[in-house]
């Protein structure tokens, strides 16, 4: 280690270049105050990310949210991995993985409240701290993981995704975990494996596992493994890939026995345009839509920064330290090779979201803190441990003073539970599947979407590719192309309101109890509602929520 770089040597006594990295490490980060600076950071994290169950159960980013919360509660009541529509079942767009290992087991060991996940992803979040305060800790000592636990708790993404039952903040965690183990495998003498590479093989097929591009993250440990020495070389290498081939022999029979195809997924169900016409899903022409979305999450010119700071580091370092006591250079190696890669691929994806680049703004997050927090190495223990206190505090009080959202997805679904009779058919613009989800496995009420707006009844199904659509795809967002439906496509949802307006009547000469749900409308939904409140009488029952009657 090197004077200039750090500030200060550990001992007066021992030479820092020839002391183990893991006793230099325990010298400079005393067990106790590394522990209460660790514990303080994660209750600050856990004051930012939380969120209630019933707050949660909004699930307000439709499809996803609703898919894996659905399919998650299914599995723990013992009626398979996917959804129901219309009475018949129907597999999610998403592979199982997720609602697996993170889902079912929230709703197994909490109960049935939809919004029940958030807990898992809050637990997968608070993991990502960890790791990230672990990645500070190897580069720059306490105050470097706080700096770093810190930042990663201030991006606004991250905040946000900790509280939704979505795989983003839980895939962006488990990077910060493969990173964290990449520095601490590189620290190894060559010819050691340690506990470090199971568990790197573990965490990159769970992260795969949520979101299929995290892939991407073997490939340091990948090229790490094979520049091993002899036998450690398979041992590493073995560590990796098995999770990884189980993970993808898994996919393949999960999609053949559901999909009929092991190389056919969900997304080629739902969305086959555009995910059967890869042209339609990748292309250059949406790379400025991707810029804009990834300069939305902070990404081009603070990743620049913090780039052009980590090489100016990296340089320094390498004239300091051997190889394998170099975390700058590990961080930096860790994202040229993996994140890179990703970055790029969704650079040219037809759906520009900033989510999608919340993995690689995590990893620019923590970089920065690394480069950041070198001058600081010559703080004292106590004085992290002092500011890893006022971060706890900061955090309460950002709390206090944040304005709670009001959950009206929940509320309208629970005013259709308690208002409505057992057997009452719902007209609505909320979902089917989300309302099904809150209205608990011993519904039997008919949900009906008002029109093709909604949710899943816009969706198209393609239980096979149609080869030649005609009329062919005018772009990626032409997911109801009128070729697909020739070409033997099925609407996933078969009745709407608005293409059946006698089917009304025909249930009120049958005696059956109609309602009308105003929660959720699109501009095709109040057509529809207009066309309603000129043939029929509309008797509110609470405000948002109607009875039809004859005239």
């Amino acid at each position: 280690m090197n004077r200039g770089l750090c500030g200060r040597s550990v001992r007066q006594s021992a030479s820092p270049a020839s002391m183990p990295v893991s006793e230099e490490n325990r010298l400079a980060n005393p067990r106790g105050p590394t522990l209460a600076c660790l514990l303080a950071l994660l209750a600050a994290a856990g004051i930012l990310f939380w969120r209630s169950p019933f707050q949660a159960s909004h699930l307000g980013i439709t499809p996803d949210s609703v898919e894996y919360a659905t399919a998650g509660y299914r599995l723990a009541h013992g009626q398979g991995c996917g959804l129901e529509i219309e009475g018949k079942g129907l597999p999610s767009r998403y592979p199982p993985w997720f609602s697996v290992f993170a889902a079912a087991p929230a709703y197994r060991l909490l109960g049935d409240e939809p919004g029940n996940p958030v807990v898992s992803v809050l637990l997968l979040s608070l993991l990502g701290v960890a790791a990230a305060w672990g990645v500070g800790l190897r580069a720059a000592g306490m105050p470097g993981a706080v700096v770093s636990a810190g930042m990663v708790m201030a991006l606004p993404l991250y905040r946000l995704y900790a509280g939704e039952i979505m795989t983003d903040a839980p895939g962006a965690a488990l990077m910060l975990a493969c990173l964290f183990l990449y520095l601490r495998a590189r620290a190894q003498p060559g010819d050691r494996t340690g506990w470090e590479w199971p568990a790197a093989g573990l965490a990159l097929a769970l992260a795969t596992a949520f979101r299929a591009p995290l892939a991407a993250l073997a490939v340091p440990f990948a090229i790490f493994g094979l520049r091993s020495p002899g036998a450690a070389r398979w041992k590493r290498l073995s560590c990796l890939a098995i999770p990884l081939a189980a993970l993808f022999v898994a996919n393949a029979f999960y999609n053949r026995a559901v999909f009929g195809s092991a190389s056919r997924t969900g997304y080629n169900f739902w969305c086959g345009v555009p995910f059967d016409y890869p042209h339609l899903a990748f292309s250059a022409a949406f790379v400025p839509a991707n810029l804009r979305a990834a300069q939305a999450a902070w990404l081009l010119f603070p990743g620049l920064v913090a780039v052009a700071a980590l090489v100016f580091l990296v340089r320094r370092e390498r004239a300091a330290a051997p190889d394998r006591e170099r975390p700058l250079a590990g961080i930096g190696a860790f994202g040229l090779l993996s994140l890179l890669p990703l970055f790029a691929l969704h650079l040219f994806y037809f759906f520009p979201d900033p989510r999608l680049f919340l993995p690689i703004q995590v990893w620019v997050a923590v970089a920065a803190a690394a480069c950041l927090s070198v001058p600081l190495r010559i703080v004292r223990p106590s004085a992290a441990v002092a500011a890893a206190a006022a971060v706890l505090l900061a955090a309460g009080l950002f709390r206090m003073h944040e304005s709670r959202e009001v959950p009206w997805r929940r509320l309208g679904a629970d005013r259709i539970r308690l208002r409505t009779p057992a057997d009452a058919v719902v007209l609505s613009g909320l979902d089917p599947v989300y309302l099904n989800l809150v209205l608990g496995p011993d519904n039997r009420r008919r949900v009906v979407p008002l029109s093709r707006e909604v949710e899943f009844a816009s969706k198209v199904i393609t239980p096979m590719k149609v080869v030649a659509p005609d009329p062919y795809p005018v772009s990626a967002w032409d997911h109801r192309c009128r070729g697909l439906l020739a070409g033997g496509a099925q609407e996933a949802v078969a009745v709407v309101v608005a293409e059946q307006s006698d089917l009304v009547r025909r249930w009120l000469k049958e005696g059956k109890a109609v309602y009308l749900d105003l929660t959720s409308l699109q501009p095709a939904d109040r057509e529809v509602i207009h066309r309603l409140e000129t043939e029929f009488t509309l008797q509110e029952v609470e405000p948002g929520l109607h009875l039809i009657r004859p005239r």
